[in-house]
C-alpha cells in the first residue's frame, strides 16, 4: 500500500515538473532572380549572364533556371547551357523554353532557389532555461545542410 502512494505521488511529482516541449519550426523562403535582355553585342550579353550565374551560385548551388528566349536566338542560348556547365551548375535542374516573338525581350533568364530563414532560438539563461526551445539550433543546421548539400 506504501509503495503504491509512493509511486503515485512520484509519478504526480514528475509530471508536474515536467515542462511542454516547443516545436522547433525552421522556416524557408523561396526567392526568384530574373535577368531579362535584349542581345545588341554578344559578347557584353555572355559576360552579363556569367556575372549573373556567378551571383547565383555564390548564394545557392541547387538552383532551378528558366531560359525563355526567342527562336532566333538558340545559338546564344547554346552558349548559356555551355556556361552553366562550366560553372558546375546541375544540368538536369536548367529548363529551356521557347516563346513567342511577340514578347519584348530576347532572353529571360529566371533562377528560384530557397534560403533558410533566420533562426530565433533564444539565449539559454538558468533563469529562463524552461521557455528555450532546445534543438532549435539542431534543427536550423540540419535544414542548412539540406539546401546547401553538394550536387553530385
Amino acid at each position: 500500500m506504501n509503495k503504491s502512494i509512493f509511486f503515485i505521488f512520484v509519478g504526480l511529482f514528475l509530471s508536474a515538473c515536467s515542462n511542454t516541449s516547443f516545436e522547433n519550426k525552421v522556416e524557408y523562403k523561396k526567392i526568384q532572380e530574373k535577368l531579362e535582355f535584349n542581345i545588341v553585342d554578344e559578347s557584353k550579353a555572355l559576360d552579363q549572364v556569367d556575372d549573373f550565374f556567378k551571383k547565383i551560385k555564390d548564394k545557392n548551388k541547387k538552383t532551378n533556371i528558366v531560359i525563355s528566349y526567342k527562336i532566333d536566338k538558340s545559338f546564344f542560348v547554346d552558349k548559356v547551357s555551355r556556361s552553366l556547365k562550366s560553372k558546375m551548375f546541375d544540368m538536369n535542374a536548367v529548363k529551356k523554353i521557347v516563346t513567342d516573338d511577340d514578347d519584348q525581350k530576347d532572353i529571360l533568364i529566371s533562377a528560384t532557389y530557397f534560403v533558410v530563414a533566420d533562426k530565433k532560438c533564444g539565449i539559454l539563461e538558468i533563469s529562463s532555461a524552461a521557455q528555450y526551445k532546445f534543438g532549435c539550433s539542431s534543427e536550423y543546421n540540419r535544414a542548412l545542410s539540406i539546401l546547401n548539400a553538394p550536387v553530385k
